[in-house]
Order: structure tokens, then C-alpha cells, then sequence
């Protein structure tokens, strides 16, 4: 609000507006306003003087020298008439003969007022009050032209501090919703992780706002020196990021590593808020965040995509090369079915055990999830001793493999069809790799295929037959070239030794 205005002045709703705006009525004394009208008094000998605020049923005294009372009714305000004419300063000589006041209670009553001289108090246009004298006397000759200069100064002044009074208030209610906005910005900044930054282009300065791990400046300092907290490989990239934004006057993105922190990014994204002379970035503001975790996420999303096709391949192999034994083991359309079926139940089990152990399978979950349905429909014994460890969703497909055409083929011609058939499965963990031990014990003799008691062929009687076909998987059939070629896939190898009663597998694999 500015002081003085002597030209078109507001109307009574625009002059009340403006008194209420100033938010100075009713409220308690300054000294910068009770300096003025002791000054007042003491400059124009008067008795009394105050600065006068008419309001709109009042006039209320903002200061006030030798008056008691705070306010009196504007029906009998001398000052009223005052601010009828704010480029004039009023004066009443003589109260008791003046016909506008002879009859007041000011005048008549115990105040005894008898000479006035008030000077309008101006601000944004609208004359609000004044700056009043008056005495108990009267006076003739009221004021000289130099006490009517002093008296209109003091009011000018008396504006002035009206008004600058306003704007300190007005300051301090931005202040504090500054605060408050501050206040937000900041928990909004601190549960975001960022850093608000300032790039001053003219000067080559840097400021950051916020108290961040980062590279932070926590005073103004250089942009070379900021660069110097950034990690060397980064440097380059991030300077070519800064240079497009101020040649494209574009948005600045860039992401970076700090120097005592090579393994964790940040991101700083910024625009300009302010223009030089020739239309040039001249102020570029903008946020700086960790985007570590965001990074981490990504990666980590790139790398389950890949395990996934990766593992969808790989099934896919599985399932293919499973089909083309099974087909080659069969002769009928019904016992292809039946054994791809099985197969792949084996497969699917796999798979369950996968999904409970998020992408790593515990190792004796596994096994038994293999043995399971060969537990419910035979007598047979099957101990399982392996180390407590989980293996990877590749290995564990392998393993349910060779478990399951082991088990297959116990149950066909070895252990699992003989009543005094075991099958133990033990295993050891040394220097990260996987020792596993399938002992076979059919609890009949064993005969090699070449064995002198005949070719192993059905005709060579009984059940030693069936044992021997059982050799002849372990020893040169499609099942070990498939187990074999597993086990090569994985890092790790599978040996088949036959002795006089049993079966030894012993599949060693880096964990």
C-alpha cells in the first residue's frame, strides 16, 4: 500500500475495505504511532492529540495523547467531516459556535472540545482517518502555515507507518505460509529421498536444498567442483546433459554415481525457470533423487525375464527330449501315454516344489517329491540322508529326472520289484559342490548283459531276466546318455557302476 495519493479517493465501501484490510483496528499501542502524537502535541501545543481511525459507527484511536477514553461514536467524530476532504487539513477554531459541532457531546460534555485541526490520513486512496489536535480552548487564528505543514507531515508519516505496519504483517503471514509450505516440501522431499538443487548458469553455481546423502553441497560452490564429486566415468555424460539443457534450453536429465559411492545412481532432473537477456537458460531448477532401487528393480525384472525364458526353454527341451526317448522306449500308442504321462508328472511335481521355495527347491523336498507316488504302492524300503541345502531350478529339473528314470526302472526290473529290494540315497557337501549317492540293492545277483549265462535277452529265463534289464538301461541305454548329457549341462557328471548285488549312481554337481 503506498502513502499519499491525492487525486481520486474511494468511496465509503472501498475506504472501510481498505481500513479493514490494514487489520490495525482495536489493537494495542506501538510506540512508532504514540511518538507521532506526542510529537503532535508538543509541536502544536495543543492538549490532546491522536491518530483517529473512522470506522463505520466509530472512530476508534490507534494512539492517542491526554484522552481516556479508546473510541467514541463516529456521530460525533469531528474527524467524520475530515476525510469528506482528504487533500485539505480541517480546522475548527471555535467548536461552540461551529453549527456542525456546537451541539456535540464532545463539545457540550465534560471534553469541552473547542478547537480541532485534523489532517486526513491517506493510504491506497482512501483517506481512513486523521492525525488530530485539539484543545480546550479556542483559537482564533488556528494554525500558522508552518504548523499546518507540521501537523500535515506528521500525518503523512502517521500513513506510512500505517501501511508499513500492514506490510509487516502481510511479510510475516507469508512467512509463516512459507513456513508451512517449507515445512511440507520437506517431508514431501524426505519420504521421497531428493534434493532440490539450484543452477545458477551466469554465475557457474550450484545450491542444493535438503540434508541427503548424495553428493551434496551443502553452500554455493562452483559447478567444477561439483563435478568432482561425481564419479570420473560419469562426468562426461552428465556435462553433455548439462550443455543441452542450456543450448536446447530443454529439460535436464541426467543420471549419475558420486565418487564415494560408485555402487548407488542418482538422478537429477531440472528446467529452466529463468531467462537471460538473449533468451537463454540463465536459472535451471530442479530435483535429484536416489534411483538406485529403481535401477535394482529393473535389473532385477530383466533377470527374472530372462530366468524365465530361460527356464521356459529349458523345460521345453525337457519335455521335447523326453517325448522322443519315451517314444523310442514304446511300441504302443497306450504305453507312450502312460510313460510321457508319468514323465511329466514327475516334471510337474518339480515345479511345485519350485514354486514353494521361490526359485531354489530344498533338496530333500525334492527327492521326496520324486519318490512319492513309488512310497504309496511298495513295501520296498527308500532312506533318504542329504545335506540340508536348496538347489537351483535348473538343477532341481535335472535331478527330478534322474531320480525319476532311476526310480522307474527300480520299480520295472530292479529293487522296487523285489520285496527285499532298498534303495538308500545319500549325499555330502564339500567345496560348493553336491555329492549324491544312489545305492541299489535288489537283493538278487547281478549279471552284466555280456555275462556268460546268456545274452540278456527275455529268452534267458526268469527272474534274472529282469534284472538284467535293468543293466542294460544303466550300462549303454538312451536313459544314461540323456542323464549323462544332464548332468554335462550343469557343471557336474553322473557315473554308473554295477557290483554283485547292487546298483551304484554317484552324481557329483557344482552347487
Amino acid at each position: 500500500m503506498s502513502a499519499g495519493q491525492p487525486h481520486e479517493y474511494a468511496g465509503e465501501e472501498e475506504r472501510l475495505a481498505v481500513l479493514n484490510a490494514l487489520r490495525v483496528l482495536d489493537t494495542a499501542p506501538e510506540t512508532e504511532f504514540d511518538a507521532l502524537t506526542r510529537a503532535a502535541a508538543l509541536a502544536l501545543g495543543a492538549d490532546s492529540a491522536m491518530i483517529s481511525l473512522v470506522d463505520s459507527d466509530r472512530q476508534w484511536f490507534k494512539a492517542r495523547q491526554n484522552l481516556d477514553v479508546p473510541e467514541t461514536p463516529r456521530s460525533s467524530s469531528f474527524c467524520t467531516y475530515a476525510i469528506r476532504s482528504p487533500d485539505e487539513t480541517m480546522i475548527v477554531t471555535d467548536a461552540a459556535s461551529d453549527p456542525r459541532f456546537k451541539d456535540d457531546p464532545l463539545v457540550t460534555g465534560p471534553a469541552g472540545i473547542r478547537f480541532y485541526a485534523g489532517a486526513p490520513l491517506i493510504v491506497d486512496n482512501a483517506a481512513l482517518g486523521t492525525l488530530c489536535v485539539i484543545s480546550a480552548k479556542p483559537r482564533p487564528d488556528g494554525l500558522s502555515p508552518q504548523e499546518g505543514e507540521v501537523l500535515r507531515e506528521l500525518a503523512i508519516a502517521a500513513a506510512r507507518a500505517l501501511d508499513a505496519r500492514a506490510a509487516r504483517l502481510r511479510v510475516e503471514r507469508l512467512e509463516r505460509t512459507r513456513h508451512v509450505i517449507d515445512t511440507r516440501i520437506k517431508l514431501a522431499l524426505d519420504a521421497a529421498d531428493m534434493t532440490v538443487w539450484t543452477w545458477n548458469v551466469s554465475t557457474n553455481e550450484i545450491v542444493n536444498y535438503g540434508q541427503h546423502s548424495g553428493p551434496e553441497i551443502v553452500r554455493r560452490e562452483s559447478t567444477d567442483d561439483f563435478l568432482q564429486r561425481i564419479a570420473e566415468e560419469d562426468r562426461a555424460p552428465l556435462v553433455r546433459a548439462m550443455r543441452a539443457a542450456i543450448d536446447k534450453n530443454d529439460t535436464y536429465r541426467c543420471e549419475f554415481r558420486a565418487v564415494e559411492d560408485t555402487d548407488r545412481w542418482y538422478t537429477a532432473i531440472g528446467q529452466a525457470v529463468e531467462d537471460d537477456e538473449e533468451g537463454r537458460p540463465a536459472i535451471i531448477t530442479g530435483v535429484r533423487f536416489d534411483s538406485t532401487p529403481a535401477r535394482r528393480a529393473a535389473d532385477m525384472a530383466k533377470a527374472q525375464a530372462q530366468e524365465l525364458r530361460h527356464r521356459v526353454n529349458n523345460l521345453i527341451g525337457i519335455v521335447d527330449a523326453l517325448a522322443g526317448r519315451t517314444a523310442r522306449e514304446t511300441d504302443a500308442r497306450d504305453d507312450f501315454i502312460s510313460l510321457f504321462r508319468s514323465r511329466l508328472q514327475a516334471l510337474a511335481r518339480t515345479q511345485r516344489v519350485l514354486i514353494a521355495g521361490e526359485d531354489e527347491a530344498d533338496l530333500a523336498a525334492l527327492i521326496e517329491a520324486v519318490l512319492m507316488p513309488f512310497r504309496r504302492r511298495d513295501r520296498s524300503v527308500i532312506g533318504v540322508a542329504v545335506p540340508d541345502v536348496s538347489v537351483s531350478a535348473s538343477l532341481s529339473q535335472t535331478l527330478t529326472l534322474v531320480l525319476h528314470e532311476l526310480t522307474t526302472n527300480a520299480l520295472k526290473y530292479g529293487a522296487l520289484r523285489w520285496p527285499l529290494g532298498s534303495i538308500d540315497i545319500g549325499g555330502s557337501l564339500e567345496d560348493g559342490r553336491l555329492t549324491l549317492v544312489w545305492r541299489e540293492e535288489s537283493g538278487r545277483p547281478l549279471r552284466t548283459r555280456d555275462a556268460d549265462t546268456g545274452d540278456g535277452s527275455d529268452d534267458d529265463a526268469g527272474q534274472e531276466g529282469a534284472v538284467l534289464d535293468h543293466t542294460r538301461f544303466m550300462s549303454s541305454g538312451e536313459g544314461r546318455t540323456i542323464a549323462q548329457r544332464m548332468m554335462h549341462a550343469q557343471g557336474g557328471q553322473i557315473r554308473f557302476e554295477l557290483q554283485e548285488s547292487e546298483l551304484l549312481v554317484t552324481v557329483e554337481v557344482p552347487l
